[in-house]
């Protein structure tokens, strides 16, 4: 545990370094959502504003995943999971952008998950403000305590691109838990050659009376992603990533998770 915590948390610090010595940008391009995920389509939304996409301006996508353990929060809710998400980004003029979705999760031990969002995006010249609203609905998985049954999140971050690094810091309250979740989040693409690319991705979350009594670090994570553009709205890609949880979580473990995505835009 310390050895492999100590390895997450360095990855983290790396992203930390490169921001805190980046020089700030004009424009964002961020993709780190308040609640979770990859908000790239918000990007492609605000860009297509003048019409050309399919839906006019709004750009829609659905993602298909597999993934050999269903991680959320730094609890394991399952091994081999399947997972479909689909969003819709709508851009309002250059003011905001309004993004609407819904995902499933069935993980091979016989756990489902149900969740719907919302969110906006706002651009502040260099930075991003996101102002999201998450419910979630599934089984309990022995977490009867935690209230895993229904409840919603509602979370605000603050984001920005600093040498190639998005960087944000997210605050979210869990009504179910009765409780806070801070997320400290980097991530940084590369393009290899071609249609392939590389994407890394750290964070560091902590948690106040979320999922455990008290304060403390709720959960490190480290990953590794290969986005293969394979079509004009298709990309496919393989992933790994690990989590590392923290002392407080008893209800959290260290967890490898690789998988792969297809994910497609309209």
């Amino acid at each position: 545990m310390k050895h492999s915590t100590f390895y997450a948390l360095s990855v983290a610090l790396v992203f930390g370094f490169l921001a805190s010595h980046a020089q700030g940008q004009d424009t964002v391009s961020y993709d780190i959502e308040p609640i979770d995920g990859d908000s790239s389509e918000v990007d492609s939304a605000i860009d297509s504003q003048d019409g050309g996409s399919v839906l006019g301006g709004a750009e829609l996508s659905v993602e298909a995943e597999y993934a050999s353990s269903y991680l959320y929060r730094g609890v394991n809710f399952g091994d081999n999971a399947g997972i479909g998400t689909a969003k819709l980004a709508i851009p309002l003029a250059e003011a905001a952008v309004i993004t609407v979705g819904g995902r499933y999760v069935a993980t091979g031990d016989d756990y489902t998950e149900s969740q719907a969002f919302a969110e906006m995006q706002i651009p502040m010249g260099p930075f991003a403000a996101f102002f999201g609203y998450r419910y979630l609905s599934g089984d309990d998985f022995g977490l009867e305590g935690f209230g895993y049954d229904d409840r919603s999140e509602i979370g605000t971050m603050i984001g920005t691109t600093l040498f190639g690094v998005n960087v944000g810091a997210g605050y979210i309250f869990d009504t179910g838990l009765d409780g806070s979740y801070v997320e400290l989040k980097g991530s940084r693409k590369w393009d290899v050659f071609g249609p392939v690319a590389l994407r890394a991705i750290a964070s560091a979350s902590f948690g106040f009376d979320y999922q455990f009594e008290g304060s403390g670090l709720n959960n490190l994570e480290a990953g590794l992603e290969i986005p293969v553009n394979i079509s004009e709205f298709a990309t496919l890609a393989p992933f790994v990533s690990a989590s590392f949880a923290g002392d407080d979580l008893e209800i959290g473990e260290d967890t490898v998770v690789g998988g792969v995505s297809l994910k497609v835009t309209f």
